[in-house]
């Protein structure tokens, strides 16, 4: 169990060091669009459906390149971007595939939350 906790501890750390390495590259801004959302149905084995994820697609010019970029991070709001609305793209000048979307914390949240249940477990023991 310990090593189970100690996992998920270093999952939590790991996914936090990748967001902050990412915005530490990512220095440049531009404005994207959100020009479509797609969405991920999962089915149990009897096809009842048991979730469905909504992945904004984002579009962002860099130097008269166009980039378009499904998000990594999901919500189960189909309302949290609307279709041609704009967001604040940050992006590594280096490679501007790599980006986020300002004000938009998944990331940090994600490793939070792994690093809480992996305390809350070793209390438990």
């Amino acid at each position: 169990m310990i090593l189970f906790i100690a996992l998920f501890f270093a999952v939590g750390i790991l996914v936090i060091a990748a967001e902050y390495t990412k915005r530490k590259k990512c220095i440049e801004s531009t404005i994207g669009t959100v020009i479509d959302i797609d969405v991920d149905r999962k089915y149990d084995r009897n096809d009842h459906r048991m979730e469905t994820r909504y992945y904004p697609v984002f579009q962002y010019d860099v130097n008269g390149e166009t980039y378009i970029k499904k998000s990594t991070s999901s919500s189960n709001h189909r309302f949290k971007y609307d279709i041609n609305s704009t967001v604040n793209i940050m992006y590594d000048p280096n490679n501007p595939n790599t980006y986020y979307v300002q004000g938009n914390n998944d990331g940090f949240i994600l490793g939070i939350i792994f690093i809480v249940i992996s305390i809350i477990l070793l209390f438990a023991l």
